[in-house]
């Protein structure tokens, strides 16, 4: 995955021996917007949307659509099996801030 910060950016897949880079899909959603299992490379390219980089076609496919919800940016796991996906979603961001006497 190439990308600055947690800016999104495409996914490239290059050889453990070393060798050239390919580019196998244009953009992902951050750093850890993505799973591999053995089918291929799950993904998100936008908060709403889950894809399927088909490892045996070498296609892109979409998975879901979310449409009350996002899968979050916060990262996606999909299960070895492919059965199950784990995702983040926020409904409120914010902070607490609490004070805590006599802390050692």
């Amino acid at each position: 995955f190439t990308a600055v910060g947690n800016n999104s950016g495409p996914l490239f897949r290059m050889p453990v021996a070393g060798g050239a880079e390919v580019k196998v899909a244009p953009k992902v959603l951050s750093w850890s917007s993505f799973s591999i299992t053995a089918k291929g490379v799950y993904f998100l390219a936008d908060p709403r949307t889950l894809q399927l980089l088909d490892a045996a076609a070498g296609k892109i496919r979409t998975v879901a659509k979310a449409d009350k919800y996002s899968f979050g940016t916060y990262g996606i796991s999909v299960s070895p099996d492919d059965a199950y996906m784990v995702f983040t979603e926020v409904e409120n961001g914010g902070a607490d801030i609490m004070l805590v006497e006599n802390f050692r």
